[in-house]
């Protein structure tokens, strides 16, 4: 990552802002949930088949589920398809050969998936089943496995699967901390550097470091059945952001990692709410 460039200061979006998101649920007709998810130009699309029979013996855990994901970054037939069958992509078409940021990419991508379906799904419910998740990131603009674990819990969603809790993510990109103030952009600080929500690839790459964490929202249930609008506000103000799984790109100070962490729990909930709204509809 570059720390020489001055060129990505944001000026369409505050600091702490996230891009504009976007989703459309039961995209893949054939699988059992799916879910197309942006943010900004950064696209994913998450199909589950599931849980069933496994394909192979090996797969078969008579004390639960077994959970088998794949994350890919370039898929044949996505930007083609056309007409009321859009959602039949074939996402095990011939790809591009990947590159090796984009392998590199992948392998995170599939471990973070796989660490939060396993930590959210009741697992002992589906003895000798498998639950197939494939996730192809259509469109990479930063922040995309942030954009792909908030496709994975839509889909979930869309499946009708019995979950303890919808996982959710953030993605802070932080700009070396001996940029001042004025070039760096408000809310700076040199101890910890300035930090930038939800960045674009552009962005990642002119930091010196990018942090994404998957959290799960704990919302106290209302004490009062009376008031229940009061109550449940009051309920989501409390709200607490726990993390379930993180990777770090990039070199940081203890200080900023711990401010990017403290960060992503405190900015998850718009995501909380996009997600909700978006549940609320199917």
């Amino acid at each position: 990552m570059s720390s020489s460039s001055s060129a990505y200061l944001r000026h369409d979006r505050d600091n702490g802002a996230f891009r504009r998101m976007a989703c459309e649920l039961g995209f893949v007709q054939e699988a059992d949930g799916s879910a197309r998810y942006a943010q900004g130009l950064t696209e994913v699309i998450v199909a589950v088949y599931g849980p069933a029979q496994p394909k192979y013996m090996r797969q078969e855990d008579p004390d639960g589920l077994t959970i088998d994901v794949s994350f890919t970054t370039t898929a044949a037939n996505i930007s083609g398809a056309t007409g009321a069958n859009e959602a039949a992509v074939q996402l095990n078409a011939d790809r591009v050969p990947p590159s090796s940021a984009q392998q590199r990419l992948e392998r995170q991508g599939c471990k973070a998936l796989s660490a939060v379906l396993r930590q959210c799904i009741h697992l002992h419910r589906f003895p000798r089943q498998c639950l197939y998740v494939k996730a192809i990131v259509v469109h990479d603009d930063g922040a995309a496995i942030s954009v792909a674990t908030v496709a994975q819990s839509l889909a979930l969603l869309n499946a009708g699967l019995p979950l303890f809790h919808v996982p959710l993510s953030v993605t802070v990109a932080i700009l070396p901390g001996d940029r001042s103030v004025a070039e760096a952009g408000a809310g700076a600080g040199t101890g910890t550097g300035t930090q930038l929500l939800d960045p674009t690839a552009a962005e990642e790459d002119a930091s010196g470091s990018s942090h994404t964490y998957m959290v799960r929202v704990v919302t106290p249930t209302p004490a009062l059945a009376g008031a229940q609008a009061e109550a449940e506000a009051e309920a989501e103000a409390e709200a607490e952001a726990l993390i379930l799984h993180g990777h770090s790109v990039g070199s940081c100070s203890t200080a900023q990692l711990a401010a990017a962490q403290q960060t992503c729990l405190r900015q998850v909930h718009p995501v909380m709410a996009f997600v909700r709204a978006a549940a609320a509809q199917m």
